[in-house]
């Protein structure tokens, strides 16, 4: 009874070890409001440094629904913060908000890290909403995707197109 206990607990301990190193870094992304701080929902892009959009594993593509070329695939929805595992080099972060925030750019290496945090904080210029103006997304491309994806497109882009008058 103890030899199979004994061997039960080193199945155990070999099927819950941690994974093997990989080339990887867990790098924790989070977007904020740069006069309040709190967190708020961005559209972010990520690029090596020859300029190749890095996919972001775990993020809604801004682009589903539409054509395999078209731009709007570069962008990624980031609801809030989020942790993805990242090639170990140096990576630029580029996030905005709507149509009222700049791109704000980070640039981070990442090389021979296990772990790193990128913030990004996209200022807005101007406050269209405050002037009576409201933002839309009117796009048809959802009718090319799933009701599951459809309803995740609609939860989590919503909030990265229209910053609403009381934020900032």
């Amino acid at each position: 009874m103890r030899l199979a206990a004994a061997w039960l607990l080193a199945l155990a301990a070999l099927t819950c070890a941690s994974p093997p190193p990989d080339d990887r870094c867990a790098v924790s992304i989070e977007a904020v409001d740069p006069d309040s701080g709190r967190p708020v929902p961005v559209l972010l892009r990520v690029s090596d440094g020859q300029g190749r959009v890095v996919a972001v594993p775990g993020l809604l593509d801004r682009g589903i629904g539409l054509d395999d070329k078209h731009a709007a695939h570069r962008w990624s929805v980031l609801p809030g913060r989020r942790t993805a595992r990242l090639p170990r080099e140096r990576l630029t972060f580029e996030a905005f908000r709507g149509l009222e925030t700049e791109i704000h750019r980070v640039e981070a290496d990442l090389g021979g890290l296990e772990k790193s945090e990128v913030r990004l904080a996209p200022r807005r210029f101007t406050a269209a909403a405050a002037r009576g103006w409201r933002h839309a997304n009117t796009h048809l491309h959802l009718q090319k995707i799933t009701r599951e994806e459809s309803d995740r497109y609609l939860l989590e882009v919503r909030p990265t197109i229209a910053v609403e008058p009381d934020e900032g």
